[in-house]
């Protein structure tokens, strides 16, 4: 009884340090009635970190035609991915756990449930489109989806993904097979403004000088990186793609990424699905330019790697902003709410569509596994009002200020030990412990896993 009470006063005396900046801002509600029936679309923009879109303070053009349709949305300001790469993040949000229970898969444990799954148990009509090569069926995605299609061209190392553009072409065609009266889930994932990053015309050069800053640091990154112990063969991937590594790049993907975008939203709307549709726009993962000495994502927590963009449109959806941190962990119980639907007893998030919790609740957490190509040991977050912690399991314990703060650069963790405790304690008790049956790695058919592994080397990944 005592440790409980303990517990109470820790979590109380917590409330009050860390929930005042939090408690002082007034979040907008969702304000939606549930819509029974109602089709979702949920659109992944693969990659895409928060901080480098217009509506979310960038000062480049990276998002202009998405700013303006935000205003007519629900934003989030502080959406955390639950961990920083593909495999870690969309696993866990279509299952709502958390990444190293998933192990890159959507298996039967813990995954009870998936996202699609519920949509299709309740008779509605599934499918997915996607162009990115590491969603295959073999390890579990296409669970719960009549149509899933992972879209690529060529195989192995000469493996490209579908442009947005293309993407929506097929997206739409099968929106519009789906009887005006029959409700759809619908998800898609696109990675233009994943590495290696290639926009297409006349977006190529739109935001940036041919010989920027950024553009003649990049031999300079890849030297500090070559003494950051890399093996010659990671080298070789980073050398042999610097031109796509260059931060410039990257902004151009995101114009022409959102601006494609963009163009779905009118194209559904003319289909005229629009106004009993709800759309939930994000991303999985963030990507580091240059920032904490990275380059490419899945290799920390930090912001620039877990901050995402979510943004909400649909019947009921009143515009506005919430500023306390949420999860993608919670956008399953989110949609199924906002549709009248169960949400699977597996599930861990909770919806965002429901009255705000008390502020000590206001945590998001997500994770990462050890890196082993990098010397990366694995690490925890929780963000919580204005404090972030990131723990690893080399024994470490990081917190930063992320209101004064925002690059986290500054550690003040001894400065505030208490916070640090606090906020650990969350940490163990959101998070599952991955157990050696969930972790377990998936078995593929060798041609399978040779295109796998082969497909995710032409997107940069060393290992």
């Amino acid at each position: 009884m005592s440790r409980l009470v303990g517990r109470w006063l820790a979590v109380l005396v917590a409330a009050r340090v860390v929930a005042a900046a939090a408690t002082a801002l007034a979040d907008a509600p969702i304000a939606a009635p549930p819509r029974p029936r109602a089709s979702v679309v949920l659109y992944v923009l693969d990659t895409v970190r928060a901080d480098r879109l217009g509506l979310y303070g960038y000062g480049l053009a990276t998002s202009p035609k998405l700013d303006r349709l935000a205003r007519r949305g629900l934003v989030f300001d502080h959406a955390y991915a639950p961990g920083p790469s593909t495999s870690w993040s969309v696993p866990a949000f279509l299952a709502s756990r958390f990444p190293l229970e998933m192990h890159g898969k959507l298996g039967a444990r813990p995954a009870e449930r998936v996202l699609a799954e519920a949509f299709a148990a309740a008779g509605y009509r599934t499918a997915c489109l996607q162009a990115n090569y590491g969603l295959i069926p073999e390890l579990g995605f296409d669970r719960g989806f009549e149509a899933y299609r992972v879209l690529k061209k060529g195989s192995g190392q000469d493996s490209r993904y579908w442009k947005a553009g293309e993407v929506n072409a097929d997206a739409l065609a099968w929106i519009a097979s789906v009887p005006v009266d029959e409700p759809f889930f619908f998800y898609t994932q696109v990675m233009d403004a994943h590495f290696p990053y290639a926009p297409p015309p006349p977006f190529l050069g739109s935001l940036h000088a041919p010989d920027s800053p950024a553009a003649r640091n990049r031999r300079e990154l890849l030297r500090r990186l070559a003494e950051t112990g890399l093996t010659p063969a990671q080298l070789e991937v980073y050398g042999r793609n610097l031109e796509a590594m260059n931060p410039d790049r990257y902004d151009e993907a995101l114009a022409y990424v959102t601006h494609e975008f963009v163009r779905f939203m009118g194209a559904l709307r003319r289909l005229g699905r629009a106004d009993d549709t709800f759309v939930v726009l994000t991303s999985d993962h963030g990507e580091p330019l240059g920032e904490h000495g990275a380059m490419l994502h899945g290799t920390s927590l930090y912001d620039e790697q877990v901050r995402v963009p979510l943004i909400v449109w649909g019947p009921g959806i009143a515009p506005g902003r919430r500023r306390h941190p949420v999860s993608l962990v919670d956008l399953g119980p989110t949609i199924l709410d906002l549709t009248s639907l169960s949400v699977p007893p597996s599930f861990l998030g909770r919806s965002l569509a429901r009255p705000e919790p008390p502020a000590a609740e206001r945590v998001a957490v997500g994770e990462m596994g050890e890196v082993p190509a990098f010397g990366v040991p694995g690490a925890r977050f929780a963000r919580h009002g204005r404090w972030k912690l990131i723990t690893d399991t080399a024994g470490g314990k990081r917190l930063f200020d992320v209101d004064s703060d925002p690059k986290e650069l500054h550690d003040v963790a001894g400065e505030h030990p208490r916070i640090v405790e606090t906020l650990a304690a969350e940490i163990a008790r959101r998070v599952p412990a991955a157990t050696a049956a969930d972790a377990a790695a998936p078995t593929l058919p060798p041609a399978v896993k040779k295109d796998l592994d082969e497909s995710l080397r032409a997107l940069g990944y060393v290992e």
